[in-house]
């Protein structure tokens, strides 16, 4: 069993429902008998400097949040070179990183995987001096994000927050075409978007 648990929660996740969320995952893992340490994110970039600060005194770091939460993390980690397990608590609007491990819905598993699950190793990409778990996308969807991004309050993102600079970028984006190179070898000249995943 992990015992030592840190949550790093991002507090305005979900609506603001990420706090309400954690204080339910602090008494089950106490409950469990971990011994806990919340770490609430104030600004952008708190998620990755409180994983690289904590990471070595805890036995697995929980995000609480959604999937930029639990990529700030994964960068603290990295930041640190530790091998802390990271786990899941999906309290954002996509939770895309959820869907694709499959993770259970309700509160409990969640918390009893985070203490006792298997580990998985997973891939990471870099682009500078920034990792990323599922995709980082060039043209439009790299567009439509930072677009979003520019668009953020401190109220969070819901689904119209998508929908929005979605609609508005396939009327206003110019789709220039790209080259996209592997290993130095000229893949494709036709694209107007690339996404690349971890393998």
């Amino acid at each position: 069993m992990r015992e030592r648990v840190a949550l790093i929660v991002n507090p305005t996740s979900g609506r603001r429902r990420a706090g309400a969320r954690a204080d339910a995952a602090l008494a089950l893992f106490r409950a469990a008998g971990a011994r806990t340490t919340f770490c609430p994110t104030a600004c952008a970039g708190d998620a990755r400097r409180l994983a690289a600060r904590t990471a070595t005194e805890n036995d697995v770091l929980i995000a609480v949040g959604g999937d930029g939460t639990l990529n700030e993390i994964a960068n603290g980690l990295l930041d640190a070179g530790a091998s802390t397990p990271l786990a899941l608590l999906p309290t954002g609007t996509a939770n895309v990183v959820a869907h694709e491990l499959g993770l259970p819905r309700d509160l409990a598993s969640q918390v009893d995987i985070a203490m006792r699950g298997p580990l998985r190793i997973w891939d990471a990409g870099r682009v500078g001096q920034r990792c990323f778990l599922m995709t980082a996308g060039a043209g439009l969807d790299g567009a439509i994000v930072e677009k979003i991004h520019a668009a953020r309050s401190g109220r969070g993102i819901g689904m119209a927050s998508y929908c929005r600079p979605k609609l508005g970028m396939f009327f206003a984006y110019g789709f220039p075409r790209m080259h996209v190179r592997v290993d130095d070898r000229l893949v494709d000249e036709t694209s107007t978007f690339t996404l690349v995943c971890p393998a």
